[in-house]
């Protein structure tokens, strides 16, 4: 088996460690540093196309205090169903920033295309 420089071992080839022995699972971490690694987000929020033009219809229609209220209440949902999932909070907070950073890009594009077309 062959162990990778993060830690997770490839079943294609051996190697053996002749100072330490260490337990292994079929594609988990070897060392407990490496624990947090084994969370597995399969569809991230940042990739969730349908997720992020709704946030962001709703965003262009909706402003100021309103908008604020809108993203919070719009992203505590989705906490609590990453939660309810099990995810740990390192990795909601990263799949939130994440998500924050695609709307951001999709409003500027969507910005972008209105100038260009002079609906803006």
């Amino acid at each position: 088996m062959f162990i990778t420089t993060a830690g997770f071992k490839h079943p294609s080839v051996s190697i053996l460690n002749t100072k330490k022995r260490l337990a292994f699972t079929n594609c988990k971490p070897c060392w407990p540093k490496h624990a947090a690694m084994a969370d597995l987000i399969p569809f991230p929020l940042h990739s969730r196309t349908r997720l992020i033009r709704s946030i962001v219809d709703d965003l262009k229609v909706v402003h100021g205090p309103a908008a604020n209220i809108f993203w919070r209440e719009r992203i505590a949902g989705i906490v609590a169903e990453m939660r309810r999932a099990g995810l740990a909070d390192d990795a909601i907070r990263s799949e939130i920033l994440g998500l924050q950073d695609a709307v951001q890009i999709e409003l500027q594009g969507s910005y972008l295309h209105q100038q260009r077309d002079g609906t803006a």
